[in-house]
């Protein structure tokens, strides 16, 4: 699993529709630490890359297009990819994009001795990433060899990946639990552990959390519970679910998973 994974979205040749879809597969590699996309987001079939990027935290990089017939986003993207190997920050890179124009890019990262994950249509692109992510309609097309690429030792995530590259025979793949579809709470939850940093005992600032939540209340449709930070961290205490204690007249809260 890697510990810190840079993501480059190629925004001119990658839908902002798999996006989501995307991010949570390459999740499965490991944690990604950074994200960004590249295109003209000016352009019309780019808008929807505002809403997305909001939502996921994705900084974009805004390339015009001089002319129609090249496209300075991908030497953006080259740019910054080899700004972030030599920042020896990384140890992967995910490449989201839909033509071969990144190739030599990935083997230039790889001889580095930084893993590279590839995320498009064709899967004849892999041989030149160390993993290899196929998306279409038909959630397929990976060859068998992609499989033995994956150099992971997580029998559960082979498999999972095995199913969502759908190129073996029903015989062959073992059905997935699929996990609990996550509440509106459960997602708050899980952001506080990935955004807001903890004192020396595992416990959140409720006055820092405050200001997460003015951003992601609407989107995580949370009508159930107070807007105000205080009431809500009260409120998940009274359903366990986390712990609180106030602290030189600041309240703190710990979400109960957590150790």
């Amino acid at each position: 699993m890697y510990e810190k994974i840079a993501v480059l979205i190629d925004a001119e040749n990658f839908s902002y529709a798999l996006i989501e879809r995307v991010l949570g597969e390459i999740s499965h590699f490991g944690k990604i630490a950074k994200i960004k996309a590249y295109g003209d987001f000016g352009s019309s079939h780019l808008r929807g890359y505002k809403e997305i990027s909001l939502n996921f935290n994705i900084t974009p990089v805004q390339n015009f297009n001089y002319t129609t017939a090249k496209n300075s986003s991908d030497i953006a993207l080259v740019i910054d990819a080899m700004d972030l190997l030599y920042s020896g920050i990384y140890d992967a890179f995910a490449i989201v994009s839909n033509d071969s124009d990144f190739l030599r890019l990935s083997s230039r990262i790889r001889d580095n001795g930084v893993a590279t994950i590839g995320v498009g249509e064709m899967s004849d692109k892999s041989v030149a990433y160390t993993h290899y992510i196929c998306i279409n309609k038909a959630e397929n097309g990976a060859k068998n060899d992609d499989l033995k690429k994956l150099d992971l030792v997580d029998d559960k995530l082979i498999d999972r990946v095995a199913k969502f590259f759908s190129f073996l025979s029903k015989d062959e793949i073992k059905e997935p639990v699929k996990p609990a579809k996550k509440s509106g709470v459960d997602k708050l939850l899980d952001e506080i552990k990935q955004t807001l940093k903890t004192d020396k005992n595992g416990f959140y600032n409720c006055g820092e959390f405050g200001s997460l939540l003015k951003q992601r209340y609407d989107d995580l449709k949370l009508t159930d519970y107070p807007k105000k930070a205080g009431d809500f961290v009260r409120q998940l205490e009274k359903e366990q679910k986390v712990i609180l204690k106030t602290e030189n007249s600041a309240l703190k809260f710990k979400p109960k998973d957590t150790k």
